[in-house]
């Protein structure tokens, strides 16, 4: 029998439900599987149903709202306009100490931005051939709101990178998930680490609204985070044991969250930041969420490639942003030591667009300024618009890649054969036109999330 309590749990969940069955709007805050980890954490444990209430009535609040939004755009599951053709073959003054990278490898911290493989994947894949990179997130069952996996499942590394560009693994993949920066690599395999560092305290909010993200916990110390602060807050979340500190320790090759980190004794990765500090002046390239277009276009004077409107977050908004979470959400919460980090960070960041970018000079140079952004020529570069679902594009030369065959998953249809209908764009299913539907929308259509 149903404690009083439990019912009453029960019952705010069952109204959440309602809620945001109600709400068209409030996708997100149904979605508990994480990106970054390309796993279903959906769970029906009490915590979880409560962590949905809480991020339903946030969601409803219209300054949550804005910030969630444009925390959406950062990690590529929101809603974008389609790229005209203007604005698909950007480029800006090169530095004279232009470079190319070699042996790239991404040190993606948790919710600093994962749409920046739409930068490193135009530039070690996409100079050959024009890609829209304005892909579907939605890679395969249990991975809804993977842009990283869905774009390098459309333009596989294999087919459209350049070699030697990218660090492969053993098994020719690219890595994009939360893995640790290893100084020995740097040091014995010359491997260029670039990466995007957050404020503290709004990477510690997004990762709150994002399943409670802790990359590093087993399942049992995650539980345990869940049940804890899932009802109670970004603030409960921050300050849990093995939390904070997390830049600290993967700049010393550790994971995220320490998953072995004694409530008594946790130091917020404290024993980790000389060596961390240190280590940011190792990192080829140095980029700032909070000034994300500067950053891309000082990625690109560092290194060269042309460069797309896609690739923007803050495209005509300027440098900064007011989309920032309400830092009263933490409760007072300060992750001192990764604030110790982001400092040295900024002056990196400073001293590369100060190395970089002559004086005078915005880092876009006229590149933004001067793009068209009218759609009267976009269906002719929009895969989307087009209807394109694979193949190229015989007006624009746009590469709409190759057939997601991750998607089957969504189905439950792995086993069958996926093959591109170059003179019609379409893909086919076991040698068949595609029959299979999501949302009802053909499963290979550009576009199927709701």
């Amino acid at each position: 029998m149903m404690s009083a309590a439990m019912k009453c749990c029960w019952l705010v969940a069952a109204c959440a439900c309602a809620v945001i069955f109600a709400a068209a709007t409030l996708d997100e805050a149904v979605t508990i599987d994480s990106s970054q980890e390309c796993q279903d954490k959906a769970s029906a444990n009490m915590g979880n149903m409560l962590l949905q209430v809480n991020r339903a009535t946030a969601v409803m609040n219209g300054s949550h709202a804005k910030s969630k939004a444009w925390d959406d755009l950062l990690h590529g599951h929101g809603k974008k306009k389609a790229t005209a053709c203007s604005g698909m073959n950007l480029s800006v003054p090169a530095s004279p100490k232009e470079r190319q990278l070699k042996n790239l490898r991404w040190l993606h911290f948790p919710k600093a931005g994962t749409s920046f493989i739409a930068t490193i994947w135009n530039y070690a894949c996409g100079q050959d051939k024009l890609l829209d990179l304005d892909v579907d997130p939605a890679s395969s069952s249990g991975c809804m709101q993977c842009y990283d996996f869905a774009l390098m499942d459309r333009y596989p590394l294999s087919s459209y990178c350049q070699k030697g560009v990218l660090e492969e693994t053993s098994s020719a993949t690219f890595p994009t998930q939360h893995q640790p920066l290893v100084l020995a690599n740097v040091e014995a395999k010359g491997e260029d680490y670039v990466g995007f560092f957050r404020q503290p305290s709004q990477r510690l909010i997004s990762g709150y609204y994002n399943a409670l993200h802790a990359s590093g916990f087993d399942s049992v110390t995650n539980s345990m985070l869940h049940e804890k602060c899932g009802s109670q807050g970004a603030g409960c979340y921050a300050s849990f044991p093995g939390i904070a500190g997390c830049t600290a320790r993967m700049l010393t090759g550790l994971d995220c969250a320490d998953g072995n980190a004694d409530p008594d004794s946790f130091d917020g990765g404290a024993s980790h930041l000389e060596d961390a500090l240190k280590n940011i002046d190792r990192m080829a390239f140095v980029g700032l969420t909070e000034r994300w277009d500067d950053s891309i276009c000082l990625f690109h004077r560092m290194f060269g490639g042309r460069m797309s409107t896609a690739q923007m977050v803050d495209f005509h908004q300027g440098s900064s942003n007011g989309n920032a979470y309400d830092e009263s959400e933490l409760d007072g919460f300060i992750d001192s030591v990764d604030e110790k980090i982001y400092a040295r960070a900024k002056t990196r960041f400073e001293a590369l667009l100060s190395e970089h970018v002559p004086d005078g000079e915005e880092p876009c140079g006229n590149a933004l300024k001067t793009t068209s952004v009218l759609e009267d020529d976009s269906e002719q570069c929009s895969c989307q618009l087009a209807a394109a679902e694979c193949g190229t594009m015989e007006q624009s030369t746009v590469d709409c890649g190759q057939c997601p065959t991750k998607r089957l998953a969504i189905v439950a249809k792995e086993t069958s054969k996926v093959t591109c209908d170059l003179s019609s764009q379409k893909c086919m299913v076991d040698g068949e036109s595609d029959d299979l539907v999501y949302n009802g929308r053909a499963l290979f259509a550009w576009d199927i999330s709701a």
